[in-house]
């Protein structure tokens, strides 16, 4: 893949993502969303554990 491309591909990924934290933000979703991506990486050990 050309370097230029590269670079477009990477800016579009970056400016969708602040989009849409910007949105949850708005939508007060951020506290949920925020949640969600820290149970991401709790390990599965952890949940072997506890049983879930």
């Amino acid at each position: 893949m050309d370097l230029r491309v590269r670079g477009k591909v990477l800016t579009f990924a970056l400016v969708v993502s602040l989009v849409m934290a910007f949105l949850a933000e708005e939508a007060g979703l951020h506290r949920v969303i925020r949640a969600f991506l820290a149970g991401q990486f709790v390990r599965p050990e952890i949940h072997a554990t506890r049983g879930l």
